[in-house]
């Protein structure tokens, strides 16, 4: 028997199942870490706010879109005026018909594109 391939096949065993000890016993708080960063789901039944600058804004304020991060549109008059800076909060459904230059978008580019994330595509490695 050779001892030299013997202990190889040793270590390379020994190795394996330190990793994947290593993996059992780090496993959760490494997900804790994730969950704690990650958003929470929308609640069922909602929609995805996306933001646009007033000064690009289309249609009817209070209507349409609103200026309060998180509200949907509603009969509100302090919204009747934005400001041109200010943004603009769309229901996906309401942003969709009034843009229809993003159609060709999917709704996750979309969101990446307004909220200013950068696209996947900008990296060479794929999640």
């Amino acid at each position: 028997m050779n001892w030299r391939r013997g202990l190889f096949r040793l270590w390379i065993v020994g190795s394996v199942l330190f990793v994947i000890a290593f993996a059992v016993i780090s496993y959760s708080e490494i997900k804790a870490e994730f969950s704690a960063v990650a958003p929470p789901p929308p609640p069922q039944g909602s929609e995805i706010l996306v933001p646009q600058l007033c000064e690009e804004a289309r249609g009817v304020a209070g209507t349409d879109y609103t200026t309060q991060k998180g509200q949907n549109p509603g009969p509100w008059d302090k919204y009747a005026k934005p400001e041109p800076y200010d943004d603009c909060w769309y229901t996906m459904s309401k942003f969709r018909p009034l843009y229809p230059e993003y159609n060709n978008l999917s709704d996750y580019e979309l969101i990446r594109m307004l909220y200013g994330i950068p696209s996947q595509s900008a990296f060479r490695w794929r999640c």
